[in-house]
């Protein structure tokens, strides 16, 4: 497992106490066209535990990732 429930319970109150840009570019690199659906998909497969490690850790990190920009954008 990637995050912990715990991890994930925060992560999810996180997210739903912000309102969040539809288009969200994270750096050059990575564009998120619909960043509100990306995050709740993310967060629903890891509390549905069906996701294997090797999928689920890239898209852990990138919450983690957009949470931190958030945070410092503030």
């Amino acid at each position: 497992m990637v995050a912990t429930p715990e991890d994930i319970k925060a992560m999810e109150i996180f997210f739903q106490s912000r309102k969040l840009e539809k288009v969200f570019v994270l750096h050059n690199a990575i564009t998120f066209n619909d960043l509100p659906k990306y995050v709740s998909q993310v967060i629903e497969g890891l509390k549905s535990n069906q996701m294997t490690d090797t999928v689920a850790r890239p898209r852990w990190e990138d919450l983690v990732t957009i949470r931190k920009v958030l945070e410092n954008a503030r």
